[in-house]
Protein backbone atom coordinates (compact mmCIF):
# COMPACT_ATOMS: atom_id res chain seq x y z
CA UNK A 1 0.00 0.00 0.00
CA UNK A 2 2.77 2.57 1.15
CA UNK A 3 4.66 1.82 -2.39
CA UNK A 4 1.24 2.82 -4.21
CA UNK A 5 0.82 5.74 -2.19
CA UNK A 6 4.33 6.66 -3.00
CA UNK A 7 3.95 5.81 -7.05
CA UNK A 8 0.81 7.88 -7.21
CA UNK A 9 2.36 11.18 -5.28
CA UNK A 10 4.80 11.02 -8.40
CA UNK A 11 1.73 11.43 -10.47
CA UNK A 12 -0.55 13.62 -8.46
CA UNK A 13 1.40 15.14 -5.65
CA UNK A 14 -0.93 15.92 -3.10
CA UNK A 15 -1.90 14.65 0.21
CA UNK A 16 -5.21 13.79 -0.33
CA UNK A 17 -4.37 11.51 -3.16
CA UNK A 18 -1.94 9.26 -0.75
CA UNK A 19 -4.82 9.48 1.89
CA UNK A 20 -7.40 8.28 -0.73
CA UNK A 21 -5.55 5.38 -2.06
CA UNK A 22 -4.43 4.15 1.43
CA UNK A 23 -8.50 4.73 2.18
CA UNK A 24 -9.30 2.62 -0.89
CA UNK A 25 -6.99 0.15 -0.77
CA UNK A 26 -8.13 -0.87 3.33
CA UNK A 27 -11.54 -0.57 2.41
CA UNK A 28 -11.58 -2.63 -0.84
CA UNK A 29 -11.35 -6.26 0.62
CA UNK A 30 -14.54 -6.07 2.65
CA UNK A 31 -16.19 -2.89 2.13
CA UNK A 32 -15.40 -1.52 5.30
CA UNK A 33 -15.14 2.00 4.65
CA UNK A 34 -16.05 3.75 7.90
CA UNK A 35 -13.63 1.67 9.80
CA UNK A 36 -10.96 2.35 7.22
CA UNK A 37 -11.51 5.92 7.51
CA UNK A 38 -11.76 5.63 11.43
CA UNK A 39 -8.46 3.92 11.06
CA UNK A 40 -6.25 6.22 9.05
CA UNK A 41 -7.70 8.97 11.11
CA UNK A 42 -6.38 7.56 14.58
CA UNK A 43 -3.14 6.61 13.04
CA UNK A 44 -2.66 10.18 11.40
CA UNK A 45 -3.58 11.34 15.38
CA UNK A 46 -1.02 8.47 16.75
CA UNK A 47 1.79 9.82 14.51
CA UNK A 48 1.32 13.73 15.24
CA UNK A 49 1.29 12.55 18.87
CA UNK A 50 4.17 10.56 18.31
CA UNK A 51 6.41 12.95 17.00
CA UNK A 52 5.08 15.84 19.07
CA UNK A 53 6.25 13.67 21.97
CA UNK A 54 9.78 12.08 21.11
CA UNK A 55 10.46 16.01 19.69
CA UNK A 56 9.96 17.42 22.50
CA UNK A 57 11.99 14.76 24.66
CA UNK A 58 15.10 15.06 22.68
CA UNK A 59 14.65 18.83 22.76
CA UNK A 60 14.64 18.92 26.39
CA UNK A 61 17.26 16.62 26.78
CA UNK A 62 19.79 17.92 24.53
CA UNK A 63 19.57 21.67 25.78
CA UNK A 64 19.65 20.43 29.47
CA UNK A 65 23.04 22.60 29.78
CA UNK A 66 21.31 25.87 28.52
CA UNK A 67 17.92 25.63 30.38
CA UNK A 68 18.90 23.07 33.28
CA UNK A 69 15.94 20.67 32.70
CA UNK A 70 16.98 17.17 34.95
CA UNK A 71 16.45 13.98 32.85
CA UNK A 72 13.83 13.01 35.49
CA UNK A 73 11.64 16.35 34.69
CA UNK A 74 11.55 15.42 31.05
CA UNK A 75 10.45 11.82 31.71
CA UNK A 76 7.66 13.19 34.12
CA UNK A 77 6.75 15.98 31.21
CA UNK A 78 6.86 12.44 28.84
CA UNK A 79 4.31 10.60 31.51
CA UNK A 80 2.18 13.33 31.92
CA UNK A 81 1.48 14.15 28.20
CA UNK A 82 0.65 9.86 27.74
CA UNK A 83 -2.12 10.28 29.97
CA UNK A 84 -3.34 13.35 28.38
CA UNK A 85 -3.31 10.89 25.61
CA UNK A 86 -5.05 8.32 27.56
CA UNK A 87 -7.71 10.66 29.00
CA UNK A 88 -8.34 12.15 25.70
CA UNK A 89 -9.13 8.62 23.88
CA UNK A 90 -11.16 7.48 26.95
CA UNK A 91 -13.14 10.48 28.64
CA UNK A 92 -12.96 13.29 25.66
CA UNK A 93 -15.96 11.77 24.32
CA UNK A 94 -18.00 11.39 27.00
CA UNK A 95 -17.46 14.95 28.58
CA UNK A 96 -17.49 16.48 25.58
CA UNK A 97 -21.45 15.20 25.22
CA UNK A 98 -22.22 15.95 28.64
CA UNK A 99 -21.57 19.52 28.28
CA UNK A 100 -23.31 19.59 24.70
CA UNK A 101 -26.73 18.32 26.34
CA UNK A 102 -26.04 20.86 29.29
CA UNK A 103 -25.53 23.80 26.63
CA UNK A 104 -28.77 22.53 24.46
CA UNK A 105 -30.52 25.82 25.58
CA UNK A 106 -28.21 27.96 24.50
CA UNK A 107 -29.08 30.34 21.89
CA UNK A 108 -28.11 28.87 18.21
CA UNK A 109 -25.70 29.69 16.62
CA UNK A 110 -25.74 28.22 12.93
CA UNK A 111 -21.76 29.22 12.36
CA UNK A 112 -20.88 27.00 15.54
CA UNK A 113 -22.62 23.44 14.25
CA UNK A 114 -19.73 22.59 11.76
CA UNK A 115 -17.11 23.37 14.18
CA UNK A 116 -19.02 20.87 17.02
CA UNK A 117 -19.80 18.37 14.79
CA UNK A 118 -16.44 18.04 13.46
CA UNK A 119 -15.00 17.85 17.00
CA UNK A 120 -17.14 14.99 17.99
CA UNK A 121 -15.93 13.28 14.78
CA UNK A 122 -12.29 13.72 15.42
CA UNK A 123 -12.99 12.73 19.56
CA UNK A 124 -15.38 9.66 17.95
CA UNK A 125 -12.19 8.87 16.28
CA UNK A 126 -10.03 8.81 18.99
CA UNK A 127 -12.21 7.43 21.54
CA UNK A 128 -13.25 4.34 19.45
CA UNK A 129 -9.59 3.09 20.27
CA UNK A 130 -9.68 3.38 23.69
CA UNK A 131 -10.66 -0.16 24.29
CA UNK A 132 -7.45 -1.61 22.52
CA UNK A 133 -5.42 -4.21 24.28
CA UNK A 134 -2.88 -2.94 26.19
CA UNK A 135 -0.56 -5.22 24.28
CA UNK A 136 -1.58 -4.11 20.96
CA UNK A 137 -1.10 -0.34 22.02
CA UNK A 138 2.32 -0.96 23.17
CA UNK A 139 3.29 -2.66 20.09
CA UNK A 140 2.07 0.04 18.34
CA UNK A 141 3.98 2.52 20.54
CA UNK A 142 7.45 0.48 20.21
CA UNK A 143 7.28 0.47 16.46
CA UNK A 144 6.29 4.09 15.94
CA UNK A 145 9.46 4.65 18.12
CA UNK A 146 11.41 2.54 16.27
CA UNK A 147 10.61 3.99 13.07
CA UNK A 148 11.49 7.13 14.02
CA UNK A 149 14.66 6.20 15.88
CA UNK A 150 15.41 4.80 11.80
CA UNK A 151 14.57 7.90 10.28
CA UNK A 152 16.77 9.71 13.12
CA UNK A 153 19.66 7.77 11.92
CA UNK A 154 19.36 8.03 8.31
CA UNK A 155 19.21 11.76 8.14
CA UNK A 156 22.32 11.57 10.96
CA UNK A 157 23.98 10.03 8.05
CA UNK A 158 23.31 12.08 5.48
CA UNK A 159 23.87 15.18 7.34
CA UNK A 160 27.68 13.59 8.41
CA UNK A 161 28.08 13.17 4.45
CA UNK A 162 27.84 16.96 3.74
CA UNK A 163 29.62 18.13 6.52
CA UNK A 164 27.30 18.62 8.95
CA UNK A 165 28.06 17.32 12.44
CA UNK A 166 24.84 17.01 14.55
CA UNK A 167 24.72 14.73 17.45
CA UNK A 168 21.84 12.05 18.10
CA UNK A 169 19.62 14.06 20.37
CA UNK A 170 19.64 17.31 18.29
CA UNK A 171 18.64 15.41 15.09
CA UNK A 172 15.90 14.11 16.81
CA UNK A 173 14.23 17.16 17.61
CA UNK A 174 15.15 18.70 14.02
CA UNK A 175 13.49 15.67 12.64
CA UNK A 176 10.47 16.07 14.81
CA UNK A 177 9.88 20.10 13.32
CA UNK A 178 10.37 18.52 9.74
CA UNK A 179 7.74 16.40 10.19
CA UNK A 180 4.97 18.63 11.71
CA UNK A 181 5.74 21.36 8.91
CA UNK A 182 5.14 18.33 6.47
CA UNK A 183 2.01 17.47 7.97
CA UNK A 184 0.46 21.17 6.92
CA UNK A 185 -2.39 20.76 5.67
CA UNK A 186 -1.44 23.32 2.36
CA UNK A 187 1.40 21.58 1.63
CA UNK A 188 2.28 19.06 -1.65
CA UNK A 189 3.49 15.71 -2.15
CA UNK A 190 3.93 14.76 1.68
CA UNK A 191 5.71 18.24 2.39
CA UNK A 192 7.57 18.15 -0.42
CA UNK A 193 9.24 22.08 -0.69
CA UNK A 194 8.02 22.79 3.05
CA UNK A 195 10.17 19.81 4.27
CA UNK A 196 12.96 21.07 2.39
CA UNK A 197 12.55 24.65 3.01
CA UNK A 198 12.16 23.34 7.13
CA UNK A 199 15.29 21.49 7.36
CA UNK A 200 17.98 24.24 5.60
CA UNK A 201 16.19 26.55 7.96
CA UNK A 202 16.43 24.52 10.74
CA UNK A 203 19.69 23.20 10.34
CA UNK A 204 21.41 27.39 9.78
Amino acid sequence: INLSVKFYLLLLPTMLVGSAVRWYRFAQPEGKVVESFVALAFFRLFETFLTLVLGLGFFLISMQEAIQVSLGWVVLLIVVIVLVWVLITRFSLPIYRWIRERTGSLPDRLYLHPILDSLEKVLSTASSYADMPASGLFLMIGAGILSALAGITSALFLAEAVGINLGFLEMGWIQAIVSLASQLPFTIGEGLGVREVTLVAVLS
